[in-house]
């Protein structure tokens, strides 16, 4: 006589099946989510050379001339001197950290000289944000003139200012 018992449970082959599926669908997706992060994050880098461009032009109002440091005071600090910097809070006063700390900015005077008359701030990728090889660094002068460059340092200006 044959035994009606019903089987309860998944069978190995079904959770094998299971996992195929699975994994074939995270091999599609996270490559996708990877480069929409890493896509978003370049805001963080236009946001953080837009923030240093206007205190940038606060500091020529004030003292007359842009500065290459993001520490210090504009206008006076408690030892008398006046426009040391951006007043920016910075461990260094020549390199500040994007807000979400995947890009190191920089500001560079053109000409390189004791009077700063136009500048350059370059946002330079760090960190995870490396793995974006269409937008390794973002540069704004004081004429507004931007450019980007990517992993192998070619132009990449409209791809990345969009």
């Amino acid at each position: 006589m044959m035994n009606n018992v019903k089987q309860q449970g998944i069978t190995l082959i079904e959770l094998l099946i299971v996992i195929v599926i699975v994994s074939v669908l995270a091999a599609i997706i996270y490559p996708n989510f990877s480069n929409a992060a890493r896509k978003a994050k370049r805001s963080d880098a236009l946001k953080s050379i837009q923030e240093v461009a206007h205190k940038l032009e606060k500091h020529m109002s004030f003292c007359n001339q842009y500065t290459t440091q993001f520490g210090g005071k504009i206008g006076e600090n408690a030892s008398g001197d006046s426009c040391t910097g951006l007043g920016l809070d910075t461990a260094t006063t020549n390199t500040l950290s994007s807000e979400l700390g995947v890009y190191d900015l920089s500001i560079a005077c053109l000409p390189a000289a004791d009077n700063c008359m136009t500048y350059e701030i370059t946002a330079a990728a760090k960190g995870s944000q490396t793995n974006d090889d269409a937008c390794q660094s973002f540069t704004l002068s004081s004429t507004g003139a931007r450019t980007a460059k990517d992993s192998s340092n070619n132009d990449s200006t409209s791809q990345c200012w969009s």
